[in-house]
This record gives C-alpha cells, structure tokens and sequence, in this order.
C-alpha cells in the first residue's frame, strides 16, 4: 500500500519537527520541505507534532518520531550516523539517534535520495525529478553506514552543501573550513597529515638538537624525526595537548611521518626495526605513547598515525593502542587492476596484516595521476572491488585522495561522485553508477562519453606488459617490492607516453568527445562539461604533438583540432581558464599552463 503525499495540486501531508530540534535536524526539515518543493511544485509545511494531527507526517528526528508512536528501543545504537525509517500508522518516522548530529540529517538526505530520486552530480549540478503526484511506499529500514569516516579529495567536493547531501564527513582540514555544527559537523582533525616536523617538532630544533631528528648512516636528517628518543617523545605529548586543548571539538589527531623516505637508524631505533621487520616499529611506540599520556584527559580523541613508504608494513610484535588509527596508504600500488591482484600481492599482505592487529584501519587510496592531473586514468574496474575488499577486511575510515590542488582532473566530477556513492552503499554496481552519472550530467553526449571510457578501460587492460613509471618503480624498489609482472600497472605517476595511451585510442577517443562537442553544442550547460572531459586527451595531444602529425599522415586519419600547435595550445587554455582549473599537476611537479606553453612554444617531449 502506498501513501500519498499530494493530492490535487496540494500536500496531503506536512513535516514535523521537535520545537526545541537541535540544528542538524532543523536543517533536516528544511532541507526536506525545499526537496519536496521542488519535486511536487507545492509547498510542505514544518509543524510541531500534534496527538490530533490527521494529515501523514513526515516526522523528522527523535522528538517527532517519538511523538508518531517510533518505540524508543528503534533509536537505540545507531551511532552517530546510523538512522531509522519507519512507516507507521500516522505517518513515516526519519530519525537518527538522540544527540547524534548527523544521522537525522543522513535518514533525510537517504530518503532524498533512494527513495524520491534525488541526485546531487556536483556542487552546481543537480537531478531532482518532477512528480506532482507523490506516493510513497511502506518503509521499515534500519541503516549503519559501512565506514565512519569517508572523504574524497577531489576540490569540488569541498562544497559544504554537496558534502552533506552526498553524506560525505571528512574534509581536508588545511583549506577548508568545516561543515558547521548547524549542519551535522565533519570528523574534525586537530592535525591531519605529515605532522611530526613542522607541527608536532619544530623544524628550527634541528640547530640545538640535531639528535632529535633521524639518523642514517652516521648523519642526522632533518626532514624525520627519532621516534625513540625520549625529548622527542616528550616533546611530541606536549605538543599533541597543546593542539587538542586547542580544538576541544576534534575527535582525531594525526601523529604521523613526514613525506618522504627517511627513518631513524640510530643505535635505539635499529635493533628495533630489525626486530619488528618493520621501521613501523619505533614510529608506532611514540604513537602508543602518546595515547597512552593522554587518553584518560581526553576520552573522546583518537590518534592517527600513517602506514606509508617504508612503514607500511606491519610490526611483528608491537600491537596499536585501542585508541591508536592505523591509516594503511596504497601509494605504491596498481590501480587497474584490484588490490588483491597479484601485481599488488604486498599490499594486500600489509592490508591483512595491519587487519589482524589494528582495532581501526583506516585507508589512504589514491584515485588520480598526481604528475598530470588531466592524464587518463583507467581505474574505473577497480572503484568499487577496493572499497569491497576494505570492508571485507574491517576497514573503518576511507580517504580518496583525488587533486585537491585545483578544479578540473580527469573526469573529476563523475569519479567524485561515484566513489561517493560507493562510501556510502559499497554495494552498489559501479557501472550502473557510472552509467547514470553520464546520463544525467552529460545528457544528449552521454552515448559518446560511455564509448570513450569503455575503449580507454579496453585499450589499457589489454596492454601486454608495463611495470609502470619509473618514479613507482623506485618506490617498489626502495621497500623491496616486486615489480607488477600482469599486463598494464597503472601507477599514480603515469606518463603521457604510458603504452596504454596508444594512439589509436587517442585519435578514437577524440574523435568521440568531438561527437559529444557537437550533439551538445546547444546545451550551454552540457557543453562546458563535455569540453572540459576533452582536456584530457587534449592535453596528451600537445604533449605529444609531433609523434601523433605523423601517426594520423601515416594512417590519412582527420587532425582533431588547429594544425599549428600554439593554437592548439590557446583552444586548450581558454576552456582550461574558463573552468577555473590552476594546476596541472601536484606543486611538486611544476606543471600548469606556463609550463604547457613553454613545451608547446619549444616543440619539445618533456618525458
């Protein structure tokens, strides 16, 4: 039996709310009067509960719900995100837990979502369907969110509003601002990442106190700190009260390496890397330190710390304090095919390891090239088979580090939006997801966009053998990894010359997104999106240039685009300026478009 929610052009039902609701929920309410606005074209009501109320209500968070006839029992552990919906005789319940800040607005944004089809692509995107004559099912639901703490780090996905209906809750505390309270807040860190020099021990220390810091090879370092040295220790609890007094509404602190290769070696720090089989040794007894001085005063905080280049694998005996997060990082890993794939077989080792020990794993993954932010990455097969294989081993928190550095990237927006979906439900059919991303966001282009990425998936998975960029390889070398030995290991600092960008798939791949240009011409909402898609194999082309003028003389294959490489150059700047886009890849690289007209201007190959 289904409930009607309109009736002749009018609402046959209101929302009520507590009067004395915290914010999240009024926020909640509203949030759902304005959806249902949208959807029906009338208004909703946001009303007290009444024990005479006729009309179905839409009972937003605890008061309300209790108010319908929801038992008290339906609320109980649901954590801070887990919600309830329930029909009953009067009306639907849509609750989290008391005094949990974002599972009423999680029930409600669900509900948006699931069950009335609502779709927010992107932060100035959106899908919310037309039906003047709504009606809802019976529902009777209970949800806990897979993971408690989801990010993904693409720039866009920093807009607060998109966050929370996309029911992300993490957000890169460095530039950011935060969800507000009134919104259901984020999981805060007081410090996020990289934290031990330059946060936690000043970097100035290195002039009075060079053996604070790491010791190789009879020289100190002051880029690492000495995990064991008992100033250090010292210096690093005193520090971490400091900044958690700081933010009493931080419920996580990063303890955790700089980045880059460097570990202590020093006559107390040795014996115990060998002992452990892990330079994760000596970093893990400060971290347990540190928890164990500081717990007790603040009851609620956890205490990050990295399982990243060379202590990535886990210690032999030294087990994580209860309130220690081990945030495991996929860095060096093959990111075509999936991560209990024999090309990343020490991964997946380190991911079971760390599992059988760690009372929280958290996740650090990595979902973009970070040398050349436009550069294709085929790493839609494996999105959704990761997140999966997480859950399977009690992964508790995921980041999606993306580039955050600018807008823009290779299909920012659908993989944001994918991977966001796959936080939340990893059950969901990726490719049915990306099927209805493209629909939606690309419209009348959307066959020709699904051609482009199938052929690029295609092309890459069928590449022979590639043990991937020279810069990965060393990182593999350097912990004592072997190389991938299965077809294309797709790295996350492919090159523009990578075997799987052949140029066949090049020329193929454009002369689809030319199609998609041209079906959505006079759509000016469509048509900036598809032209920003396009950068991607427009930027391989001017990188590229004179090897692919002679493959398409050599094939009589059409120029996608101006003969003259510098025009080219100012086609592919006027969209990537128009689009707001800064970087073409991370700082380190030096690359954006001064750098792009420079290789242009010279008519050289830089790789």
């Amino acid at each position: 039996m289904k409930q009607r929610l309109t009736s002749a052009g009018q609402p046959a039902a209101i929302i009520t709310l507590d009067p004395h609701a915290p914010p999240p929920e009024r926020h909640a309410a509203r949030e759902l009067a304005d959806h249902l606005h949208q959807i029906t074209g009338t208004p909703f009501a946001i009303c007290p509960p009444h024990s005479r109320e006729t009309r179905f209500q839409l009972a937003v968070g605890p008061g309300a719900s209790r108010a319908l006839g929801l038992p008290p029992k339906a609320l109980q552990n649901l954590g801070l995100e887990g919600f309830v919906w329930r029909t009953l005789k009067h009306g639907l319940a849509l609750s989290g837990a008391p005094d949990a800040p974002r599972g009423t607005l999680y029930a409600v944004m669900t509900f948006l979502d699931e069950i009335l089809g609502c779709r927010w692509w992107t932060p100035t995107a959106a899908q919310i369907p037309h039906q003047p004559n709504l009606t809802l099912p019976l529902l009777n639901r209970t949800v806990h969110p897979p993971f408690e703490y989801r990010e993904v780090l693409y720039r866009q996905n920093w807009n607060l509003r998109w966050s929370v209906r996309n029911r992300t809750n993490g957000l890169w505390e460095d530039v950011a601002p935060g969800i507000p309270p009134e919104w259901g807040g984020h999981v805060k860190y007081a410090a996020f990442v990289h934290t031990l020099v330059g946060t936690l021990i000043p970097p100035e220390a290195f002039e009075t106190h060079p053996e604070w810091f790491a010791e190789m090879e009879g020289q100190r370092h002051p880029d690492q700190p000495c995990c064991t040295h008992p100033e250090v220790i010292e210096t690093v609890i005193r520090k971490t009260r400091a900044l958690l007094k700081a933010d009493p509404q931080a419920s996580l602190i990063s303890i955790s390496q700089n980045d880059n290769h460097t570990y202590c070696r020093c006559a107390r720090c040795e014996p115990i890397n060998r002992s452990e089989d892990s330079p994760a040794g000596p970093l893990l007894r400060l971290v347990n330190a540190v928890a164990e001085a500081l717990a007790d005063e603040f009851p609620t905080v956890s205490f990050d710390t990295l399982a990243y280049l060379f202590s990535r694998r886990p210690p032999r005996h030294i087990r994580p304090h209860p309130r220690v997060i081990i945030r495991l990082c996929s860095f060096e890993c093959d990111f075509l095919h999936p991560l209990d794939h024999p090309n990343n077989a020490p991964f997946f080792k380190d991911l079971v390891g760390w599992s059988k020990i760690c009372k929280r794993l958290y996740i650090w993954d990595y979902v973009t090239n970070y040398a050349h932010f436009l550069l294709p990455h085929p790493d839609w097969p494996v999105l959704a088979a990761n997140i999966r294989l997480f859950r399977q081993h009690h992964v508790c928190g995921i980041f999606e580090q993306a580039n955050n550095s600018s807008l823009g990237g290779e299909f920012a927006e659908l993989r944001g939006w994918v991977l966001t979906r796959l936080l939340w439900n990893p059950d969901l059919d990726p490719d049915e997801l990306i099927r209805e991303f493209i629909t939606g966001y690309y419209g009348p282009a959307a066959p020709w966009i699904a051609a482009y990425l199938k052929l690029l998936v295609q092309t890459a998975q069928a590449v022979p053998h590639y043990p991937g960029s020279a810069a990965i390889r060393d990182c593999l070398h350097k912990r004592g990894y072997p190389e991938g030995q299965i077809g294309c290991y797709l790295d996350l600092n492919a090159q523009p010359d990578a075997p799987f960008l052949t140029p066949a798939l090049i020329f193929a791949g454009l002369a689809a997104l030319q199609a998609a240009e041209s079906v959505s011409v006079d759509h000016p909402d469509i048509f900036p999106r598809v032209q920003r898609s396009a950068l991607s194999l427009r930027y391989v082309l001017l990188l590229r240039w004179e090897e692919l003028r002679r493959f398409a003389a050599q094939h009589s294959l059409d120029w996608p685009g101006p003969a003259n490489r510098m025009e080219a150059f100012r086609q592919f700047a006027r969209v990537y300026r128009d689009n707001g886009i800064t970087h073409l890849g991370e700082a380190w690289s030096r690359r954006n478009l001064s750098w792009l007209r420079r290789v242009c201007h010279h008519q050289t190959q830089p790789f």
